[in-house]
């Protein structure tokens, strides 16, 4: 082989590869998916069965409600803020929300931080709390720092969530069952 016919055939290569490079990167986001963007639509139907689900019940009710997670690492979770409450994101303040939130790590939560690109949901009711049921010798004591109360979250896991939703005229309260 010449050395000259490989140097006149090298634009083409150079070419080639630089066509083949962003054609091969799309076909593998394609194949694969964008799990950041679907995790994102996974959130947003999420919180809007949700929203439906409690907008539907009528006023001093207390009902239990299925609504199917999503697959998102275990990082997802959901957070309620009142409308007068401190630490929500920018976006619910001066109003209720209901957040379905995604968690830098799945020991870190921040509400207000992780909540920011999070899908909050704005509610009309004023009042807005996630309540937890804690076995206090299973939960406290499994934990790092047993004085330490578990947050107020409810983890969106890929499977059917039951949750209690005690719905008041100006307040909601939300339970995970079992």
């Amino acid at each position: 082989m010449k050395k000259g016919s490989i140097l006149s055939q090298l634009p083409g290569i150079v070419i080639a590869i630089l066509i083949l490079l962003p054609l091969g990167y799309f076909g593998l986001k394609f194949i694969y998916g964008d799990s950041n963007n679907i995790d994102k639509q996974n959130a947003i139907a999420f919180s809007d069965s949700l929203k439906a689900k409690i907008d539907a019940l009528p006023q001093e009710t207390t009902t239990s409600l299925s609504v199917q997670g999503f697959d998102g690492n275990n990082v997802w979770y959901l957070a309620a803020f009142s409308e007068d409450q401190a630490n929500s994101p920018d976006r619910c303040l001066f109003k209720s929300c209901l957040c379905s939130c995604k968690a830098s790590s799945q020991d870190s939560f921040n509400p207000k931080e992780d909540c920011q690109a999070g899908i909050c949901t704005p509610m009309k009711e004023k009042n807005l709390m996630i309540e937890i049921k804690i076995d206090p010798l299973k939960d406290l004591n499994s934990a790092e720092d047993p004085n330490k109360i578990p947050d107020p979250y409810i983890f969106l896991q890929n499977k059917l969530i039951n949750l209690n939703i005690e719905k008041k005229q100006d307040s909601i309260k939300i339970t995970q069952g079992a």
